[in-house]
């Protein structure tokens, strides 16, 4: 939407490629990432926000670990990221490093919001139970989920980031190295050591999206053999011939 022309709606697409079934978007509050939680491939999209940006862009980051992952919210100065968990009754808090969202990551912190009863009331499928709705306050102090067997839950941030904390927040692969000013900057440090590290971020994210890929072409052949089979048995021939394959069918238990 473009708020300075009074909120006209644009029909761009930004983001399209990766995506299957975004049950969330955040953008940070530096505007420099966008965050999508990707329901079918079970994570969360991150994509830098630069001009070239467009819907054959490929993510610069992925967080791993969620079942369905739903709301998410960045923590204000954009070090963490909270992602709801519509498949399990947990927040996973995730963590950079201090240069960026780029690479993989899995949970540095993952909190359980509600007891076994409360999340099977909701459980009407695998997808579903966990809390899907996530907000901060402005003092980021606290944070408000909900789900549908419960409406409400508040939970301390300070604590949360303190748990996350005594993980390790670094993505796994790399070692922890204080940040770099170009970095921090967005821009590509001469540093040789963050040429590696980025470079290392790089094939992470590739390896994870050639899985995907993997993933998406075996769903589609299935798919596609089920619809084969669907239309053969709607055929007056396969329909007419049954007794016969039935009769066979007997015959061979028989024996």
């Amino acid at each position: 939407m473009d708020v300075g022309a009074g909120c006209v709606v644009s029909s761009e697409v930004l983001l399209r490629k990766w995506l299957d079934i975004p049950d969330g978007v955040r953008v940070s509050p530096d505007r420099r990432w966008i965050a999508v939680s990707n329901h079918s491939t079970h994570d969360v999209l991150l994509y830098e926000n630069v001009p070239s940006l467009n819907e054959h862009t490929d993510p610069d980051g992925i967080l791993r670990g969620a079942l369905y992952p739903h709301g998410l919210r960045f923590t204000p100065d954009g070090r963490y990221v909270f992602v709801a968990d519509a498949g399990a009754p947990d927040v996973h808090v995730y963590a950079e490093d201090g240069t960026g969202w780029w690479g993989v990551r899995h949970p540095a912190a993952t909190i359980r919001i509600m007891d076994e009863s409360l999340f099977l009331r909701g459980r009407h499928n695998p997808q579903e139970g966990g809390p899907k709705g996530l907000a901060i306050d402005a003092g980021s102090n606290v944070l408000v989920a909900t789900s549908e067997y419960q409406p409400l839950v508040f939970l301390d941030v300070p604590a949360l980031l303190e748990r996350a904390s005594a993980g390790d927040p670094v993505p796994i692969g790399r070692p922890y190295a204080a940040p770099l000013s170009g970095a921090l900057n967005g821009q590509m440090d001469d540093d040789p050591y963050e040429r590696s590290r980025r470079e290392q971020r790089a094939r992470e994210v590739r390896y994870e999206l050639s899985i995907m890929a993997h993933s998406n072409a075996m769903k589609t052949r299935a798919m596609k053999a089920e619809a084969m089979v669907a239309a053969m048995r709607r055929r007056w021939s396969w329909r007419i011939t049954a007794p016969l394959r039935r009769l066979h069918s007997a015959l061979r238990w028989l024996r």
